[in-house]
């Protein structure tokens, strides 16, 4: 492998990462649907800054870090194509930002390629345009991995590199804590682990920026949930109770193509055929590793792999639910030694030779390939989320009939997903919500000006006795709306 670049010749070659961004962004706007609606998370993470909506239940295990990132746009607007294009927008400049200090370590058509297959990868598309925190988790850890060996390696400018890795990893911590204690937990073990890589300002500023990340996320514990621990214990039982579950693992791979959240995961695998990449990351991973460590270039390729594995461990081992987004840190890892692999198998062979010919056609087919089946799988991700997120418009269209509009509050099945949308205060009929319990949604309804109580197939509340019931199908979803028996006194509209 070549020596690693200049600053100027840097500088020159990252027109291939920005190119590999530009494809990031135009697959999305052609492939992801702009007018899809806000997703569930997606509405609590808007509601928490947008004037134009009332702000939904906060539930323990989130942080607020994806909500500052959306903040400048949803305080102007509700509209969800400004929405998705500013996301779009984030997600591919990040990408440029995530990768830039790699530059420096490895070969800029390696790092363009690690960037172009994780871009290429079905969930990443998907989520590009989201509210939601995944992605942005990944860009913090490969900055901050970058960083951290752009400094213990003595690779361009020190000051720079401090900034970017307490920067980064405050980033993270403040998009979720839990992975980037995983990742600081990481660089500060092999900070130790190698005599040259002791150096006392960067463990300092990857403890100061990760604890910099946490101060909101503290400042929060304390004032709604009692403290950290207690914040922590009710995280734990909204995640259904966390803990060693090392059958994670299985749902993930379930998972791998959909549903978008497999809780519970009972659902067959779909389309098994095309998860066979999955199974060959690790391996060509690490040959890419193998390859390092025979061309001198160790250190970048076993710490971006041991950073990815840290990273999937809480989601393979502690939790007994799935989804496909969880793992995108990890593959934005592991993307960096596959480019490795691939990029000496491109130089094995003499340029111009038939050998090289037959190596350079091979693998743009197996990444054409791939590109190819993750858009197939996209393009049924995206279909069933549009019809999903349809029956909810519609759900909230059927509310407003009904006579359950603004002031309003509603409760039962995904209350607060439809009530963003219906413009309706939700209550619960169950979880770690305060607004709980069936003697609290009864409270509520004799003083609210209007309330409903939606209850999904099989689903039959029996405390609702004498209130009226309104079958609504809506995509092949059957729903039942359950109205007070009588028009309640128009009191206060909040629930608190």
């Amino acid at each position: 492998m070549s020596a690693s670049p200049g600053p100027a010749d840097r500088t020159n070659q990252a027109g291939l990462l920005v190119l590999v961004a530009i494809a990031y962004a135009l697959a999305q706007l052609v492939f992801c649907a702009l007018h899809m609606g806000l997703g569930w998370d997606e509405t609590v993470y808007v509601s928490q800054v947008s004037p134009h909506v009332l702000t939904e239940y906060f539930s323990p295990p989130r942080a607020r870090g994806i909500t500052f990132l959306a903040a400048p746009v949803v305080q102007v607007t509700t509209a969800t194509v400004a929405i998705r294009l500013y996301m779009i927008l984030l997600a591919s400049g990040g990408l440029i930002i995530a990768y830039w200090p790699w530059l420096s370590l490895l070969r800029a058509r390696i790092v363009a390629l690690a960037a172009l297959l994780l871009t290429g990868l079905w969930v990443v598309q998907f989520y590009g345009s989201q509210v939601m925190p995944n992605l942005y988790v990944a860009y913090g850890a490969v900055a901050a991995t970058g960083c951290f060996l752009r400094l213990v390696l003595g690779i361009g400018g020190r000051r720079s590199s401090l900034i970017g890795l307490g920067t980064a990893l405050a980033f993270m911590t403040l998009m979720r804590p839990p992975d980037a204690l995983f990742l600081a937990v990481t660089l500060i073990v092999a900070g130790l682990a190698v005599r040259a890589w002791r150096q006392g300002t960067v463990l300092v500023t990857i403890a100061g920026g990760t604890a910099a990340g946490l101060v909101p996320w503290l400042a929060e514990s304390w004032a709604r949930f009692g403290g950290p621990l207690e914040r922590l214990r009710l995280s734990g039982h909204t995640e259904g109770g966390m803990g060693f579950h090392p059958g994670a693992i299985w749902l993930e791979i379930k998972a791998l193509n959909g549903p978008a959240l497999c809780r519970p995961c009972s659902v067959r695998m779909h389309h098994p055929e095309l998860t066979l990449w999955w199974f060959a990351l690790p391996v060509v991973a690490g040959i890419g590793v193998w390859i390092a460590v025979r061309t001198g270039r160790r250190a970048v390729a076993v710490l971006a792999t041991a950073a990815g594995i840290a990273l999937s461990l809480s989601y393979f081992l502690t939790l007994q639910y799935a989804a496909p987004r969880f793992l995108i840190p990890m593959y934005a890892l592991l993307v960096l030694p596959v480019g490795i692999a691939i990029d000496a198998l491109i130089d094995s062979a003499p340029a111009g030779s038939r050998r090289h010919r037959l190596v350079a056609g091979g693998l743009l087919a197996a990444l054409a390939l791939q590109l190819f089946s993750q858009n197939l799988v996209l393009r049924h991700r995206v279909s069933d989320q549009q019809k999903a997120r349809n029956g909810t418009l519609a759900l909230a269209r059927e509310l407003h009939s009904l006579g359950v509009k603004a002031p309003c509050v509603l409760a039962g099945d995904q209350s607060p997903f439809v009530g963003y949308y219906a413009g309706c205060a939700t209550a619960a009929t169950s979880g770690d919500n305060p607004y709980a319990g069936h003697a609290t949604i009864l409270s509520v309804a004799r003083r609210a000006c209007a309330m409903a109580v939606l209850a999904s197939a099989g689903h039959h509340p029996t405390y609702l006795t004498g209130w009226s019931r309104r079958p609504f199908t809506v995509h092949g979803a059957h729903w039942t709306i359950y109205l007070p028996p009588r028009p309640p006194a128009c009191g206060r509209t909040d629930i608190s």
